[in-house]
C-alpha cells in the first residue's frame, strides 16, 4: 500500500488579503487625495500632504507638501511648504522650500521658492525668485546670489541697423 496516496493531506492555503488593505492612522493623516472627479471652488487649506488630480479654483495654503497630478487643472494662488507639479497650474506659487516642475507640468504664474527644479518638457511662463538674499547683500549682487536657476538664453537678436544707436548699461 502506498502511504503517500492514502494520506491525502491538503496543501495549506494562504489567506486572501484585500487589495484595499487598511492603512495606519499615521498614513491616513499624511496623504490626502482629491481625485480627478473632484472640483473645488474657494479656499483650500490642508495639513500634511495633499495630492490634487482634479480641478481647483481659488487659494491653496498649507504647511505641507502639495502634489499636482497629471489630470489636475488648478487656477489658484498656492502657498505651501513645497509643491510638485505634473499637471496644469495658473497662478502664483509661493513656497518656503522647493518647487518641482515635472516633464508634464504647465505653470503660468510667478514662482517664489528656496529652490526650483524644472524637468525637460515642462512649460513655465512667468518670473521666478529662487533663494534668499544673504544678509547685507544689496542691489544686483543680491539678485545674483539669490538666483540659482539655470536657464537657456534665447538666440541673440541681429545687430541694430547703423542708423540707430544703442546704449548698454551694466548694473555692476
Amino acid at each position: 500500500m502506498d502511504v503517500a496516496k492514502s494520506q491525502d493531506i491538503p496543501e495549506p492555503v494562504a489567506e486572501a488579503v484585500p487589495s484595499y488593505a487598511p492603512t495606519t492612522r499615521v498614513q491616513q493623516l499624511t496623504r490626502n487625495v482629491l481625485n480627478s472627479d473632484v472640483e473645488v471652488i474657494g479656499s483650500l487649506r490642508f495639513s500634511d500632504d495633499l495630492l490634487i488630480d482634479g480641478t481647483v479654483e481659488g487659494d491653496i495654503s498649507s504647511e505641507g507638501v502639495l502634489s499636482v497630478g497629471q489630470n489636475a487643472v488648478i487656477r489658484a494662488e498656492i502657498n505651501t511648504k513645497s509643491v510638485i507639479i505634473h499637471g496644469k497650474v495658473i497662478g502664483n506659487v509661493t513656497v518656503t522650500d522647493r518647487v518641482e516642475l515635472k516633464s508634464t507640468a504647465e505653470l503660468v504664474g510667478d514662482i517664489q521658492a528656496a529652490s526650483l527644479a524644472i524637468e525637460g518638457g515642462a512649460i513655465f511662463i512667468g518670473h521666478s525668485t529662487v533663494g534668499a538674499p544673504t544678509v547685507g547683500a544689496t542691489g544686483a549682487s543680491a539678485a545674483k546670489k539669490a538666483a540659482s536657476v539655470h536657464a537657456f538664453a534665447p538666440e541673440p537678436a541681429p545687430p541694430a541697423p547703423a542708423s540707430q544707436s544703442t546704449l548698454d548699461i551694466d548694473a555692476e
